[in-house]
């Protein structure tokens, strides 16, 4: 039976005649029967609306889709603002594009699932605040300096765009309405934010994700979400901003600040360790200067001593027999010296190491000469973390140009963090210093046994605060200061690890005499 004739001629005739625009509708939103009224309305003609018009035609698919899903809003009984501002509030186009604020009431025909859909006109001064209203956030979403996207929560395709988001996408509105996320969202974040934007909660929220740029570079993108009634349905309304230069600009902020903290610590360093060289070098000082009179006394008491012997025979010293005591003599005079030249070196080296002219990186420097500086200011350190530590310096190694203290800083980190990735004092490290002749460069290489790192740790292990010690006090600079010395040198710096498997870190430094410099 056709839904004409489900309706009685009565029903039929009230239908036809009613004043307003009334129409019979599918639970696909399919128009079965309408009235004059409609028509008119509409701006088509009645049997052309009925043969091949749907109801979405003239008001929004997420309003029909309200409409045929609800039970029943009956027309209310009294007339006047009531009426006007009762049922579902719904945007109409007519064939013109023209739109009208309406009021839809619905109800069901008896024995069917088809709907009866009447519309009735809004309160006038409802439908003028709704329509300056509209303006009013065309205005905003047009004029904003924010990238926003409209989104449908159902299926997460987008329904408009602003200019910011047109330029910020580098796309125009069409694309973005047509391709949606996939035209700027990563592939792996793609269903994951599908699934953010379609199940955002009615309160605003925040969120971050990486981003494609214009030329197919990376950026960080934060983005706000806030669901908004619009045309009597739901939408997403997301505002986006790439804060990648942000978080760059206060990465480098951080970084400064360290920077200057380290300069401070260096400064307070520098006093610490002038003090303490000055209260070491004046007992060194004596030392030295008394063993060179012990030396010279030994020369003149020896010839005595071996007359004696002649005279009387073997006799001893402190408990050691002469002929023993001649050897042991300027052994003891020996180890005395070097170890006070020793103590000379390394408080020399100190000094050096904190000395506040550090910026120049033209001077002459020999790197394994650097090297041996820095393992000997690390010797307690290396007895405290292995028993196995070996340095080799090759040989007649040809000069590079820059800094003897930055580098040392340099060598003094990488031995650090291979000392403190030992297990245990049985895993060893190795230092290499050799020439590359083939691409006249020199090479330090710092390898050690320790736990290794993935590829996730070596990824970032050259970023600034990146750290896999903080709980220990680490501050993620040292690697990131290391790298920028060896950049400011012209060298690289390469890591080579596997987790268990230890780490070699590999600094190339181009010869002296690859960078134009004279010798």
């Amino acid at each position: 039976m056709n839904t004409a004739m489900k309706l009685s001629a009565l029903s039929r005739t009230i239908f036809d005649a009613g004043d307003a625009p009334a129409a019979v509708v599918r639970q696909d939103g399919m128009l079965l029967l309408v009235n004059h009224a409609f028509a008119e309305l509409s701006g088509w003609k009645k049997r052309h609306l009925e043969a091949v018009r749907n109801l979405d035609c003239f008001i929004p698919a997420e309003m029909v889709r309200k409409l045929v899903a609800t039970r029943a809003i009956p027309l209310p009984k009294s007339r006047g603002k009531a009426q006007a501002d009762a049922g579902i509030e719904i945007v109409f186009s007519d064939r013109a594009q023209k739109t009208f604020h309406l009021r839809a009431m619905v109800s069901r025909l008896p024995g069917t699932h088809f709907r009866l859909v009447i519309l009735r006109p809004m309160h006038a001064k409802r439908a003028e605040t709704t329509e300056r209203d509209r303006r009013q956030f065309r205005s905003f979403f047009e004029q904003n300096d924010a990238a926003i996207l409209v989104f449908e929560p159902q299926d997460c395709t987008v329904v408009d765009a602003n200019l910011a988001a047109s330029s910020l996408f580098g796309c125009s509105r069409e694309e973005l309405v047509a391709r949606g996320l996939e035209l700027f969202a990563e592939p792996n974040e793609l269903d994951n934010l599908r699934r953010i934007i379609c199940s955002v909660p009615s309160a605003e929220q925040s969120y971050v994700m990486t981003y494609l740029k214009q030329d197919r570079t990376k950026s960080i993108l934060r983005f706000h979400a806030n669901v908004i009634r619009m045309n009597g349905g739901e939408l997403v309304y997301c505002s986006f901003k790439d804060i990648g230069e942000e978080i760059r600009l206060r990465e480098e902020l951080r970084f400064r600040q360290a920077q200057l903290i380290h300069a401070n610590k260096m400064g307070a360093l520098g006093m610490l360790v002038s003090s303490v060289a000055h209260e070491i070098n004046n007992p060194n000082n004596f030392i030295m200067h008394n063993i060179q009179i012990i030396t010279e006394v030994w020369k003149d008491v020896l010839p005595i001593l071996r007359d004696y012997y002649q005279e009387h025979g073997d006799y001893y010293l402190g408990g050691i027999p002469l002929s023993e005591f001649e050897e042991v003599i300027p052994r003891l005079v020996y180890g005395i010296r070097d170890g006070s030249e020793r103590i000379n070196r390394i408080v020399a080296n100190l000094r050096e190491y904190v000395r506040s002219d550090r910026a120049r990186i033209d001077s002459r420097v020999d790197l394994g000469k650097v090297v041996m500086n820095a393992v000997a200011l690390m010797q307690s350190e290396v007895a405290r973390h292995t028993a196995s530590f070996q340095v080799m310096c090759a040989e007649g190694l040809p000069c590079i140009r820059g800094s003897a203290q930055k580098l040392e800083q340099v060598v003094i980190n990488l031995l650090m963090n291979a000392l403190q990735s030992l297990a245990d004092r049985s895993r060893g490290v190795n230092v290499v210093v050799t020439h590359e002749a083939d691409t006249d460069e020199i090479l330090l290489m710092v390898r050690d046994e320790g736990v290794g790192m993935s590829e996730q740790v070596q990824a970032k292990i050259l970023e600034p605060f990146f750290s896999t010690k903080l709980e220990r006090g680490g501050t993620g600079l040292g690697l990131y200061i290391s790298h920028s010395i060896i950049c400011e040198h012209k060298g690289s710096m390469h890591f080579t690890s596997a987790p268990g498997k230890g780490t070699t870190v590999t600094v190339r430094i181009p010869a002296a005499s690859v960078r134009g410099v004279s010798e």
